[in-house]
């Protein structure tokens, strides 16, 4: 959600280079509005937008049923304001322009690698890590789920393949049948 058409467009093409199914919206309410539309796992607001701001919009995003993680952005950033977005609630607070594209996917990375610790941790999954490579990887597993694609899956010994396979079956609309 950003009013700047520009930096929009630069972000989502950054994140859909990087595999990610991407909405755009120039206001808080549009952004809203998808949200309630649209499974959403993470919300990129700038914080100064045309009616409702951008903090309002990451309280209202945050306190819905199935909140996506929010990351605030802003060209005018102080130490104030990223406090009080944390403080809302915001897994991130960015300065704009950003460093690189790199840093945008390292940033998204996280932040779903993040959200995606409550499926990791649970012993049922088969998963008990924090560590960040790992997380990313999970959710890898989780996006290739929700495709049809045939997942090849390469490794040493005893690294827990059979697990991933395992992990993407029960994510995956076939889990009904069987893991081959």
């Amino acid at each position: 959600v950003d009013d700047d058409a520009g930096f929009r467009s630069l972000l989502a093409d950054i994140l859909r280079r990087a595999g990610y199914t991407v909405h755009e919206a120039e206001t808080g309410e549009a952004g809203l509005d998808i949200v309630n539309r649209h499974a959403v796992d993470l919300a990129l607001v700038d914080q100064r937008l045309p009616g409702i701001d951008g903090l309002e919009v990451a309280r209202r995003l945050l306190a819905s049923a199935a909140a996506p993680a929010v990351v605030l952005m802003t060209a005018f950033g102080t130490i104030p304001q990223a406090v009080e977005a944390v403080r809302a609630g915001a897994a991130d607070y960015l300065t704009k322009p950003l460093a690189s594209p790199e840093e945008l996917r390292r940033v998204v990375r996280r932040v779903l690698g993040r959200r995606d610790e409550r499926l990791a941790e649970g012993p049922a999954d088969g998963f008990l890590t924090r560590d960040p490579e790992m997380l990313s990887m999970l959710a890898l597993a989780g996006r290739a789920a929700a495709t049809d694609a045939t997942v090849l899956i390469l490794g040493e010994s005893g690294t827990g393949k059979e697990l991933i396979a395992a992990r993407i079956h029960e994510l995956s609309a076939r889990r009904s049948g069987p893991l081959v």
